[in-house]
């Protein structure tokens, strides 16, 4: 089960998840974050901080892209870069928004994505 004080974030990104139409399966949920499947064998994953009350929500896939994963928020900047758009900041909402706005590209083709994304995440 999630620490209480991460309830919250496992709230809304169930909410948002319902609000926006996307489909997914609990995969395991941790003191630490909870794990999702999504589209064709995707797992978006809720990471939270031992110590502190910052989440990151990443994607993953076992087969395509990087190991660790890629985080949204990190996604968003590289999306606003190769496409000219904001996506607003990196609320849990802002990123599922985001995700769901862009699934076509960030699911079916990393490719697209890839260097501009490890780009930004080298300068952070």
């Amino acid at each position: 089960m999630i620490r209480s004080d991460y309830q919250s974030y496992l709230g809304k990104l169930k909410k948002y998840f319902r609000d926006f139409g996307v489909d997914y399966s609990v995969f395991s949920e941790e003191e630490l974050g909870a794990k999702f499947y999504l589209y064709s064998d995707w797992m978006i994953e809720l990471e939270c901080e031992k110590f502190g009350s910052g989440v990151t929500v990443v994607i993953r896939h076992p087969e395509i892209g990087r190991k660790d994963g890629y985080a949204i928020w990190i996604l968003m900047k590289a999306f606003e870069s190769l496409k000219g758009k904001s996506y607003g900041d990196p609320s849990v909402e802002n990123q599922i928004r985001f995700l769901v706005e862009e699934k076509e590209l960030i699911f079916q083709y990393p490719s697209f994505y890839e260097a501009e994304y490890t780009r930004i995440n080298d300068v952070h």
